[in-house]
């Protein structure tokens, strides 16, 4: 099985920290579980898949999903 390096809010540019400390806030915690650490790798796609009561967060129409 491959496994998938853990990025650090360090290694990621402006947005990607963004979306880390979203993560981190809303989670109430020191640090961002590894599951999410693990899909940093794509900050944006991290944040589509995470936090669906932030502000911040797209909704489903926004993302292109249609019923």
């Amino acid at each position: 099985m491959v496994r998938v390096p853990y990025v650090s809010r360090d290694e990621l540019d402006a947005d990607g920290q963004a979306i880390y400390d979203r993560i981190r806030e809303d989670r109430n915690a020191p640090e961002v579980g590894l599951q999410f650490r693990a899909l940093l790798h794509r900050p944006k796609a991290t944040g589509y898949l995470t936090s669906p009561n932030s502000s911040s967060s797209p909704t489903w129409t926004q993302v292109g999903y249609r019923r």
